[in-house]
């Protein structure tokens, strides 16, 4: 019987232990620090070339991991810029 891998949770961002492993596993290529940034609801750094989702705000480009971070920003932008712009 195939049991699911647990849901682990990182403030609004979900992901699977078996997504974390293999996000670990796949370092044929790094990222240098100038490739990664911030997402402002969730906290994770992430590659701005692998968020999904994208929002400019004060001529600012904010990356998210997964579009809930997204729908979160979009429903109060200041909350999450405040401190960074």
């Amino acid at each position: 019987m195939y049991d699911p891998p647990p849901i682990l949770r990182t403030r609004d961002c979900v992901s699977t232990v078996e997504v974390e492993v293999s996000i670990r596993r796949h370092n044929h290529h790094r990222h240098s620090s100038a490739e990664m940034v911030m997402d402002p609801v969730c906290g994770l750094q992430i590659s701005k070339y692998g968020a999904t989702t994208h929002r400019e705000v004060g001529g600012t480009l904010y990356h998210f991991c997964p579009a809930r971070c997204a729908s979160a920003f979009n429903v109060d932008p200041v909350r999450y810029t405040a401190s960074t712009g």
